[in-house]
């Protein structure tokens, strides 16, 4: 149903509907933890959506430092700029100019 694409090698785990709920019938607190991370990534993705329709670049860019300084050395800058929503070349120039 889903295709994933990684930009390091990676491994997913899987479980089903079923034995998810079976764990939450044997350990109540599985429910809150499942609780506390849907509303987690909720959050986040209301939060991108917010900056995808406000930020301008510059504060797009200052924001995904804030929040995932290292990112600058793990992921190719062509996709960041991909991810942020602008230019490659505007990309470049924020790396230039931005004091990180």
């Amino acid at each position: 149903m889903y295709y994933l694409e990684t930009i390091t090698a990676s491994r997913f785990l899987r479980i089903s509907y079923e034995e998810i709920q079976a764990l939450i019938k044997k350990h109540p607190g599985i429910q809150q933890l499942f609780f506390k991370a849907t509303a987690f990534a909720l959050k986040g993705a209301l939060e991108r959506h917010i900056e995808l329709q406000s930020y301008s670049n510059e504060e797009t860019f200052r924001t995904l430092l804030k929040r995932s300084p290292h990112i600058l050395q793990l992921v190719p800058h062509k996709y960041l700029a991909s991810y942020l929503g602008m230019d490659a070349t505007n990309f470049s120039k924020l790396m230039g100019s931005v004091k990180i």
